[in-house]
């Protein structure tokens, strides 16, 4: 380890590590239900006990890879990285929005990057303007995986192409004419009202998909209730 911010890396690959583990004592668990009796069944539904499982997977994976990307970057760039404590605090943040149920980790990480675009235009220097554009971009795209899985889930086989096209679709088209509004923006009022306006569209978005999805799951997380193994 050449460079002292590389340790970052460590509390990421350690988490990652707890995660799996803990992701291996659930699927135990929803093993064990249908063997026999289930005495806490009640208390952890076979459904819910299945949904932490699955997101637990997802979580520990993308873990490590931030772990490994924290490693790399210092490397790579030959400097030390700007934020350690930033670091720290997206783990946290990430480890809990993570463990929560797949519209609660969309809705938490798009939420807390728009929180950071609206701060974006008060940062008294460059360099911390830098970080927060850094973390919210983590924040913004860490959900990606999520976002196609739970797409993927909701609609039939047969029309998954045309469901990831649409998506996308809706994703892009603001991306490409964005620059020309922000332009006008800028030129005509301030340069931070483009940033504001961005910030509270995204929390609106965000907002709105937590309430119109929050009690919507995929086939797989529904609920299951398992028989258990006769002789």
């Amino acid at each position: 380890m050449r460079h002292r911010t590389q340790g970052v890396a460590y509390a990421y690959f350690v988490v990652a590590l707890l995660l799996y583990g803990l992701q291996m004592v659930f699927g135990l668990m929803a093993i064990s239900k249908y063997l026999g009796p289930d005495p806490i069944r009640d208390w952890l539904p076979f459904d819910r006990v299945k949904e932490i499982h699955t997101n637990l997977l997802i979580v520990w994976v993308l873990t490590g890879f931030m772990g490994a990307t924290y490693w790399v970057v210092p490397e790579e760039s030959r400097a030390e990285l700007y934020s350690p404590k930033l670091a720290y605090w997206s783990l946290g943040l990430w480890t809990v929005a993570g463990v929560t149920a797949v519209v609660k980790t969309m809705a938490v990480s798009h939420g807390m990057a728009s929180v950071l675009n609206i701060l974006l235009p008060f940062a008294p220097t460059f360099s911390l303007a830098a970080g927060i554009t850094v973390a919210r971009s983590f924040l913004a795209y860490m959900d990606s995986p999520l976002r196609n899985s739970f797409v993927m889930g909701m609609v039939r086989p047969e029309d998954r192409g045309s469901a990831a096209g649409i998506t996308t679709l809706s994703r892009q088209v603001p991306v490409a004419v964005s620059p020309t509004i922000s332009a006008y923006l800028m030129h005509s009022f301030s340069l931070n009202v483009p940033i504001f306006l961005g910030g509270f569209l995204q929390l609106i978005n965000d907002f709105s998909f937590y309430f119109l999805f929050r009690d919507v799951k995929p086939p797989e997380e529904q609920t299951v209730k398992p028989q258990p193994v006769t002789a």
